[in-house]
């Protein structure tokens, strides 16, 4: 139960920590927490939402696991779908102004940040339902 409860507070300090990626995307352009999102305005959106979620864990702990795995899911399926897109969506004509594509050095980072997120959070959730059973 121990580890349980270190594991929540881990979820818990990740959605409440929200404010610090604000600031190091806001302040060095570095985007980890919402790296499928290229415009700034989405990505803030983005980042309001994960604070607001950090609410909801913090007051309602029962709830973090679940939360925590629906955000990080939903994340890594966008932050996989920004990285495939132009990579389905290459033509030849497109060769000159192709620029980057695929997996930059950001996204692989946002991907091992939310991909954790994700393990730890279904893992959590996963022990949260055989406890309940």
């Amino acid at each position: 139960m121990v580890h349980a409860q270190g594991e929540l507070r881990l979820i818990q300090l990740y959605y409440l920590c929200t404010p610090l990626f604000f600031m190091v995307d806001a302040g060095l352009g570095l985007e980890l927490r919402a790296g499928f999102l290229d415009e700034a305005g989405g990505r803030y959106g983005w980042y309001a939402l994960c604070f607001g979620l950090g609410l909801v864990v913090w007051w309602w702990p029962v709830a973090a696991p679940g939360v925590a795995l629906l955000e990080s899911a939903l994340n890594f399926m966008l932050l996989c779908v920004a990285v495939l897109a132009p990579v389905f969506q290459f033509s030849p004509e497109a060769m000159d102004t192709a620029g980057k594509i695929g997996l930059s050095g950001q996204r692989l980072a946002a991907f091992v940040l939310v991909g954790t997120a994700c393990i730890v959070s279904f893992h959590l959730a996963l022990r949260q339902l055989r406890l309940a059973s």
